[in-house]
């Protein structure tokens, strides 16, 4: 109860009652509380719902990667079978192969014995006989004849050495090369003055440049040179004059 006064100053004796209402802000209010509650809820059912769509769809993906892995695995296994099966059966040629190949050279050098057994003899009656004819019978050949049974006696040397390097090819698996250094330019000049004594008739102009020395098995060297000017004077015969 209280004392008020009008405009004009005049104070209410008797006074008069006020009836005061004090209201809580909005925020504290039952029915804000309540929607609070219904907005907090929602948003935690949400997340929840997101985060459980991202851990099944995390969870697809890495069953779907597994199954991959897996068949990736499958598929090595698999491989890896394959190509140990591959190399087994690749060792056991290789062994067959091996056999095979012993048992080739073997022929082959039984063979190549045989052969040179077999030339030998009248290789030696060649070379024996040709110095006969130089020694008994000299004055009866002019110096052309002479210079040609030189020729024949050095050609059945160089025949002996040729079985001799055929019996070497024949056991080179198993020896080594006999190697020793070589005068390359000397060599291809022997090899051409003696191949052109068999194609006189071929005019040919020979010009040799010096080559370097090599180390190197004389006898297949020899044969080298021998079978590449043999060549040269093959694919070149129909010319008129070849260089």
């Amino acid at each position: 109860q209280v004392k008020g006064s009008n405009n004009d100053g005049l104070w209410d004796e008797e006074g008069t009652t006020l009836k005061i209402i004090i209201r809580p802000p909005f925020w504290q209010a039952w029915w804000f509380r309540f929607l609070l509650f219904i907005f907090v809820s929602s948003l935690i059912l949400l997340i929840y719902r997101i985060r459980t769509y991202q851990i099944m769809k995390r969870n697809r993906e890495l069953a779907e990667i597994n199954i991959k892995l897996n068949k990736e695995i499958a598929e090595k296994h698999s491989a890896e079978k394959k190509i140990q099966k591959m190399n087994e059966e690749l060792e056991q040629r290789v062994k067959d192969r091996t056999a095979e190949l012993q048992i080739s050279n073997q022929e082959l050098e039984a063979f190549a014995y045989s052969v040179s057994h077999d030339l030998r003899a009248p290789i030696r009656a060649i070379d024996g006989f040709t110095r006969l004819l130089e020694d008994d019978y000299k004055n009866r050949f002019n110096d052309d004849g002479i210079r040609l049974l030189g020729i024949v006696r050095s050609e059945a040397g160089r025949m002996g050495q040729l079985i001799d390097a055929l019996l070497r090819f024949s056991r080179m698996s198993r020896q080594p090369l006999k190697k020793f250094r070589i005068d390359m330019t000397n060599l291809a000049q022997e090899v051409f003055s003696q191949v052109s004594l068999e194609t006189q008739n071929h005019k040919i102009k020979f010009y040799l440049s010096p080559l370097p020395d090599v180390e190197a098995d004389g006898i297949l060297m020899r044969q080298l040179w021998i079978n590449l000017f043999d060549n040269a004077f093959k694919f070149t015969r129909l010319r008129k004059q070849a260089k």
